[in-house]
């Protein structure tokens, strides 16, 4: 729902599509109309919660960060998502990773370990590219031997 001015609507707006969960039920505490024409506002939850929600210029959601018993959860929508830092770690029970068109993973080394199955299912070939491609080999990769 968009928000125009100081006379919109002092209920929580929504979210395009239910892509992102619910914020906390309740009264705007606070509500700033930014330089760019984005929407700041403030909520106070009756569940002991509270959230900040930035709005684009068309009223749809685009950041909020709820702060609940539960602990808090952040949530964005945009056109882009940049991370950059020395190390970044990422500890969860679930980890869902889904891309429309690709994935490209990059890396000096790459390890993957599972204490369960691993499964790679492709509806079309499989390549598997290396100097030497080991399969059941428990022992450390050694170092290639010398040309001839």
């Amino acid at each position: 729902m968009p928000i125009q001015g100081a006379l919109a609507p002092r209920r929580r707006p929504t979210s395009l599509g239910g892509a992102m969960p619910a914020a906390c039920e309740g009264e705007v505490l606070e509500r700033r109309e930014l330089p760019s024409g984005r929407s700041l506002l403030v909520l106070a939850g009756s569940d002991a919660s509270e959230a900040i929600e930035v709005h684009s210029p068309q009223g749809e959601l685009e950041i909020r960060i709820v702060c609940g018993p539960e602990g808090p959860v952040v949530s964005l929508r945009s056109a882009r998502l940049e991370l950059e830092a020395p190390t970044v770690a990422i500890r969860c029970e679930d980890l869902d990773v889904r891309a429309a068109h690709s994935v490209a993973l990059q890396a000096g080394d790459v390890g993957i370990r599972s204490e369960g199955q691993v499964q790679i299912a492709a509806e079309r070939d499989v390549h598997v590219n290396g100097q030497f491609v080991r399969l059941n080999c428990t022992e450390p990769s050694s170092p290639s031997p010398p040309a001839i």
